[in-house]
């Protein structure tokens, strides 16, 4: 019943990259279970992502399968390295060691850090999740029996919506994103990385100066000029067609 319902869901949604790890990682728990096989999250992160690649190559080329995997990733960790505390506590520690946590992968990426991400998620996976996917739901299953019930779903949910909505764009006002001024090189992200690993791991009293200066890294202006009296041109797709950049020293 559990792997109908991810299945059905994972279909409405159009099977998003995010998607597709979060089901495949269901079938291995289940089928774990089902072969009485002791599970690991680990093991079944590392199954999506072999299938998920295997399935969609081109897929290791987007963003969003290295943000939707390394986001599971360092979840995990976090709850390995992190000790046991109260539901509530444990829920807003997640959503901002996530923030910190995807600091570097974001930057390397986007050249972007979005300060407002976890107060937004805090709020809106909540809502999303047990207030408006559950209207829309309820509305289709409603409709073929009683269209006028599922309107009133359906205008329930989009009133909720419309209020998230307000929510999210007010805190995108307020707090800006904190742009990078270049695309960090690979030792500025691995700096980054051992920043926001320190957050987390509890063994340096100092852990919050020294994890703050090393994500400072990824500010730093780090040039990649091309060699004197030589031209670099780089071809990007942005969508609607190619452009290209010209860089001279």
């Amino acid at each position: 019943m559990a792997l109908a319902v991810a299945f059905g869901y994972a279909g409405l949604a159009g099977f998003p990259i995010s998607t597709q790890r979060a089901l495949i990682m269901l079938v291995v728990v289940m089928l774990c279970q089902i072969l009485r096989r002791r599970s690991f999250s680990v093991g079944a992160l590392v199954v999506g992502l072999v299938t998920v690649s295997i399935m969609d190559p081109l897929a290791l080329l987007s963003a969003g399968f290295w943000l939707s995997f390394c986001a599971v990733g360092w979840l995990l960790f976090i709850n390995t390295v992190q000790p046991p505390t109260n539901i509530l506590w444990r829920l807003l520690q997640l959503h901002l060691y996530l923030a910190l946590g995807l600091t570097p992968l974001l930057g390397a990426l986007h050249q972007s850090v979005p300060l407002a991400s976890p107060l937004a998620n805090l709020v809106a996976v909540p809502i999303v999740s047990f207030a408006i996917v559950p209207l829309v739901m309820a509305g289709v299953v409603a409709s073929p029996f009683d269209s006028s019930i599922a309107a009133i779903l359906w205008r329930m949910a989009a009133w909720i919506w419309e209020c998230l909505w307000m929510y999210l764009s007010t805190l995108a006002r307020v707090l800006e994103p904190v742009t990078v001024p270049v695309a960090p090189q690979a030792w500025a992200v691995a700096l980054a990385l051992g920043g926001v690993t320190m957050f987390v791991v509890p063994l340096l009293s100092a852990r919050w100066l020294l994890g703050t200066v090393l994500v400072a890294a990824l500010a730093l202006e780090q040039r990649n000029t091309p060699p004197l009296a030589q031209l670099r041109l780089t071809v990007v797709d942005v969508g609607q067609g190619l452009a290209v950049v010209a860089e001279t020293a």
